[in-house]
């Protein structure tokens, strides 16, 4: 089958498994492109119909697929530059005859749906970034056999936004429940492009190269129509109340100089509250306790005796141990300037009132928002969860919705998940918008049409 190209031509290509290379389609039907672009959504999604005119196209689920634009061609009309718009595996496949061919209406996620496919088993002692975090899960992923041929690469496009995380646990949790949790501390965004690599980034620092005007005039101006402005204050949360049951912290470790007189001493640690309760650390059964690198065998006095060796015989243990008053006393006192080493975790609830005071003053009451952080454990953790909430929902929720096209904008790129400037004199808006959605559309061959929602931040609940 030769082809007649032309620049702005849309391309299918669909891998067959038979042949094992991409198989371009006879044609596209422009008109019915549509690509879907959510921030906050793990996939882009794309719809189309393809004309099939020998009627012997092998389609089948599951199958990579390539949209491309043409951009240039050789003197002789090859193809010399094309630009991919949309890579996934498609999903759904409708057929139909009409005359001497088939309509294949095509429905298509991109790969970023292995992201909930593939699952991770890894554990972190506290201190690595979230950087690292990302890139050691996607490092030790079980693909699986549905994602084998679309493994993800986390290597050049993750950027730090935490410099040193609580320590983190995930037991057989998919990839993007990961990154979802930890979008939750950090208040960043991700997305996987079309090659197969995975973006994280802030939402802040994600600066598009123009800014949207009604008086176009540079080339880094680009123009719109069709705007639509809606304000909506129910979502404004300018109130925070973070709380936490039986957080457990990182291994602590403390030593106290014996003085050679006294068989009881204070953990010193009081200041940590009454609430908190002394635990083992992990695989062992109670709190390790040594004197001069000897392990001694260790009672729980007290109410607590299910954290560990319920024995208070001075035959049985060597030194007792209060989980909850934190003191500790030895059966046999303990000879000067012997070092004493204690190792434990402990647990303990933890609530803090995080508030936006400006947006208070703004609308003359706080409107609060409480969030149950069981899925942190530790304070900071905690703590960046709430800065995350106070940053997206202390002001009124403004969406702009308006429509642009491949003409006006350019070079320029658009995509969810960058700020962009929006001017509009006779609504009065100037200020900095983040890009939640695009829709794309192809009008004419070589136009394209752009459906984009604007917001000051993006919200998706309350």
């Amino acid at each position: 089958m030769s082809f007649s190209y032309k620049v702005g031509q849309i391309l299918v290509n669909i891998w067959d498994d038979d042949v094992n290379y991409y198989v371009t389609a006879d044609t596209c039907n422009e008109s019915s492109l549509r690509i879907n672009s959510i921030l906050g959504m793990t996939v882009d999604t794309a719809q189309l119909e393809i004309f099939d005119r020998t009627m012997d196209m092998n389609i089948r689920l599951m199958s990579d697929i390539q949209i491309l634009r043409i951009l240039s061609l050789t003197q002789e009309g090859y193809i010399d530059t094309a630009e991919t718009i949309f890579g996934g595996i498609i999903t759904e496949c409708n057929t139909r005859p009409l005359g001497h061919m088939l309509i294949h209406s095509l429905s298509c996620q991109d790969y970023g749906i292995f992201l909930d496919t593939t699952f991770v088993e890894q554990s972190f002692r506290a201190g690595f970034s979230d950087r690292q975090v990302i890139q050691k899960c996607f490092e030790k992923a079980d693909w699986g056999t549905l994602a084998r041929d679309h493994e993800i690469s986390a290597d050049r496009f993750v950027e730090t936004g935490i410099v040193s995380m609580a320590s983190q646990n995930y037991e057989y949790a998919s990839l993007s429940d990961i990154l979802n949790t930890i979008c939750s501390y950090s208040g960043y965004s991700y997305h996987v492009d079309y090659d197969k690599e995975l973006h994280y980034f802030s939402k802040g620092s994600n600066a598009a190269d123009f800014i949207f005007t009604d008086f176009p005039e540079g080339p880094s101006d680009v123009g719109y129509r069709k705007i639509r402005s809606k304000r909506d204050g129910s979502s404004i949360r300018n109130q925070f109340i973070v709380y936490g049951k039986n957080l457990k912290s990182a291994v602590q470790n403390a030593y106290i100089t014996a003085n050679g007189t006294d068989n009881r001493y204070l953990l010193g640690i009081e200041q940590i509250g009454q609430d908190v309760v002394m635990l083992s650390p992990p695989g062992e059964d109670r709190v390790v306790i040594e004197v001069d690198g000897i392990r001694q065998k260790v009672g729980v006095a007290g109410s607590h005796q299910y954290l560990g060796d319920t024995s208070t015989d001075p035959e049985a243990v060597d030194v007792l141990i209060s989980p909850v008053s934190k003191w500790i006393e030895f059966y046999s006192v303990p000879a000067a300037w012997k070092v004493i080493h204690l190792q434990y975790v402990y647990a303990y609830n933890y609530g803090q009132v995080e508030e936006d005071r400006d947006s208070i003053a703004k609308y003359k009451r706080p409107f609060m928002k409480i969030i149950k952080a069981d899925d942190a454990n530790s304070i900071m953790g905690m703590n960046l969860k709430a800065q995350s909430y106070k940053e997206q929902f202390s002001n009124e929720l403004h969406t702009i919705t308006f429509s642009t096209d491949s003409y006006l904008l350019g070079s320029h790129v658009i995509r969810p998940g960058m700020w962009v400037r929006f001017i509009n004199d006779w609504m009065q808006i100037d200020k900095e918008f983040l890009i939640y959605s695009v829709t794309t559309l192809v009008h004419g061959g070589t136009l394209y049409e752009y459906e984009v929602e604007l917001r000051n931040w993006w919200q998706e609940g309350t």
